[in-house]
């Protein structure tokens, strides 16, 4: 009885110990998942931020600029209308020769502008696309040693549960073994005594 009883509570408390190990274990996954989710959400978020940021500054940049080089044509436009207003002498000649070079300016400088706006944003679609790799990576790792980080506790726990099992068996089958001992030397002594009992008592009679 006291054997049996040893085993069940043995028993019970290795049933205990892997569900408590279990519900650790799924407890860690489950953090190690938000904490991966949070920490995405916050890269995408700063990704986004950056993004949105660096649209707006060269958005910004660009009409700066075009109002910059509209003022500038402006300007020289009227200086060349007053220039040639000031010297009636002047050739009608030179006007329209310095009429096309500051169209001609003009047009470059409108040209190189575009291109400042197009080599600015493929920089920035490049920035982004690395940071979305560099991100999505992040997670793929991360998630990657999450799970193994989870299989190498299950591996663990098993392990554990089944030397506790054999150590739980083992012991059992020890204490059988012992108990039967026990019993049979118990049954031996008890024979042995009857039979001195009984030759002691034939004497007598």
């Amino acid at each position: 009885m006291a054997l049996q009883s040893l085993c069940n509570r043995s028993a019970i408390a290795l049933q205990s110990l892997c569900n408590r190990s279990a519900i650790a274990l799924q407890s860690l996954c489950n953090r190690s998942a938000i904490a991966l989710q949070s920490l995405c959400n916050r890269f995408a978020i700063a990704l986004q931020s950056l993004c949105n940021r660096s649209a707006i500054a060269l958005q910004s940049l660009c009409y700066r600029s075009a109002i910059a080089l509209q003022s500038l044509c402006n300007r020289s436009a009227i200086a060349l209308q007053s220039l040639c207003n000031r010297s009636a002498i002047a050739p009608q000649s030179l006007c329209n020769r310095s009429a096309i070079a500051l169209q001609s300016l003009c047009n470059r400088s409108a040209i190189a502008l575009q291109s400042l706006f197009n080599r600015s944003a493929i920089a920035l679609q490049s920035l982004c696309n690395r940071y979305a790799i560099a991100l999505q990576s992040l997670c793929n790792r991360s998630a990657i040693a999450m799970q193994s980080l989870c299989n190498r506790f299950a591996i663990a726990l098993q392990s554990l549960c089944n030397r506790s099992a054999i150590a739980v068996l083992s012991l059992c089958n020890r204490s059988a073994i012992a108990l039967q001992s026990l019993c049979n030397r118990s049954a031996i002594a008890l024979q042995s005594l009857c039979n001195r009992s009984a030759i002691a008592l034939q004497t007598l009679c």
